[in-house]
């Protein structure tokens, strides 16, 4: 245990260190080399502005340009308005008839044009690969070198259990029983290259939850950070809309981090399963009791039997629950569970009336953040997260659960129809 703090606390460490070095230099002298490309870009905006300003008659006209060679909008303005900005409002004051004046603070460009009248360019956005490596330099770094740490490690570990292996292979065998000294090296092999397995198995999972974690922290922060930059300078019955887009992005970000340690909990085998007789309708009925409030225009049907199994009934009713409002999200008007008894287990089947799933895809809807068409967007409810959640449940169960074609039976729908099988005992 000792050994596994120290190594725990060297790794927190090490992050930091490199993660201040990387601010330190590299983001410092990255963020030196944008703003130089920034300049020139604005400076080379500057030139434009004056050559259209300079060809054009017509303001009108010359705002229709602008506005289509830099898909911002520019608009007039006068002096006056600025009179809260002292430096800007010298530097305006200064600008002589037909020039033009770069303000870097604002990332604008001001064309005196007659008077007091200007014509006002900006915010004009910068943005190319540098700028975009720039956001993700730290994570991209942290997360090369963790995954180093956890390849080195493995391999270390793997190291120590072939040294093992190889030893308890060369111990001299002096009796008769060596058939069964054989038998348990073998036995440690499989065990051993197992473990093996599992290791690496986690680690591939780590990887592909942190590319996704990454990919799904960018909409609610990208929402975050524009509402915050809009917050500054808007009216006050703006303010409570970004205010609003604020909170409703942190929650999202709240419910994302809780369903993924919820989603690691299941995968690394941590959760304390608490098996118990559950009768199956009932816990079926509880879940749309659940669900059905989130999709009134959709009818649940449960024709299930009352078939009682061996089952963790927390568990099992959170994987029904993600299952029914998948199910009620694609919807058109009603969706019917249906039960089965076999010898020793029972299939449940989810239909909807929905659009389906597209033919090859009824695997990788199990997968973590997995989306297979525009329609299954972040903005239609969830994480991402549902359909991975029920297939760990459903394994937890020692059943497993599937897409397969509708039911051949009169009442079937024509949308997704997911099966679900269980043991009926868990002895």
């Amino acid at each position: 245990m000792k050994h596994i703090l120290i190594g725990m606390l060297s790794v927190i460490l090490l992050n930091i260190l490199v993660a201040s070095l990387t601010q330190t230099h590299l983001v410092y002298a990255l963020d030196n080399i944008i703003f130089d490309q920034y300049g020139a870009y604005l400076i080379e905006g500057n030139r434009q502005v004056q050559g259209i300003m300079t060809s054009t008659s017509d303001i009108n006209l010359a705002i229709l340009k602008l506005n289509n060679l830099f898909e911002i909008e520019a608009y007039t303005a006068t002096l006056s308005e600025f009179n809260q900005d002292v430096y800007l409002m010298a530097q305006l004051s200064e600008t002589a008839v037909n020039s033009s004046f770069i303000d870097v603070e604002t990332a604008s460009i001001y064309y005196r044009i007659a008077g007091e009248e200007l014509l006002v360019l900006g915010p004009i956005v910068f943005e190319n690969t540098l700028t975009r490596l720039a956001d993700w330099l730290l994570w991209l770094i942290a997360a090369g070198l963790n995954l180093l740490i956890a390849l080195l490690t493995v391999w270390r570990i793997n190291n120590k259990y072939v040294q093992i292996s190889t030893q308890i292979q060369r111990l001299p065998i002096t009796f008769n029983a060596k058939n069964d000294v054989t038998s348990e090296i073998d036995e440690i092999e499989q065990h051993l290259y197992l473990i093996q397995a599992q290791t690496l198995e986690r680690i591939n999972l780590q990887r592909d939850l942190l590319h996704g974690v990454a990919h799904e922290f960018r909409s609610p922060m990208a929402r975050m950070q524009f509402a915050l930059d809009m917050l500054e300078d808007a009216q006050p019955s703006e303010k409570a809309e970004l205010t609003a887009t604020i909170h409703k992005s942190l929650q999202g970000l709240d419910d994302l981090v809780k369903e993924l340690l919820y989603y690691a909990k299941l995968k690394d085998g941590s959760a304390l399963l608490h098996f118990t007789p559950t009768n199956l309708s009932e816990l079926i009925d509880d879940a749309i009791a659940v669900v059905s409030g989130f999709y009134p225009h959709v009818t649940f049907v449960n024709s299930g039997k009352n078939i009682t199994l061996d089952a963790d009934s927390n568990l099992l009713k959170r994987l029904l629950v993600n299952i029914l409002r998948n199910a009620g999200r694609f919807a058109h008007a009603q969706c019917n569970v249906t039960i089965l008894r076999l010898h020793y287990e029972v299939k449940i089947y989810i239909e909807d009336d929905g659009i389906g799933i597209p033919p090859g895809k009824s695997e990788r809807i199990f997968e973590p953040f997995t989306r297979l068409d525009p329609s299954r967007s972040r903005d239609s409810g969830g994480c991402g997260l549902g359909l991975a959640i029920a297939h760990s449940i459903a394994q937890l169960h020692r059943g497993h659960i599937l897409v397969e074609e509708a039911q051949g039976s009169e009442n079937a729908l024509s949308g997704a129809c997911f099966s679900l099988t269980l043991p009926l005992t868990q002895s």
